[in-house]
């Protein structure tokens, strides 16, 4: 059986939310604010991509999402320094 392209995104977004979860748990943890709240920013994304009722919707989410996981990540790494 095929999924279709809406069905793929939810569940990538799904993965996400989960990603962003441990994210910002972990950016918590050593006190990088500025991380925690872009993975809190992303799981906000991530969840209303996976609420999505079409894929553009989803699609363009998702990019968001993708986005404030860069910026986590970025600041992570310079919170560390």
């Amino acid at each position: 059986m095929f999924s279709s392209g809406l069905d793929e995104a939810q569940q990538n977004a799904r993965q996400a939310k989960s990603a962003f979860e441990d994210a910002k748990k972990a950016a918590e943890e050593c006190g990088c604010e500025e991380a925690a709240k872009n993975a809190d920013d992303g799981y906000s994304y991530a969840n209303r991509a996976l609420m999505s009722s079409d894929l553009d919707g989803a699609k363009n989410l998702g990019r968001q999402a993708k986005s404030e996981a860069d910026d986590a990540k970025k600041a992570a790494d310079d919170c560390g320094r």
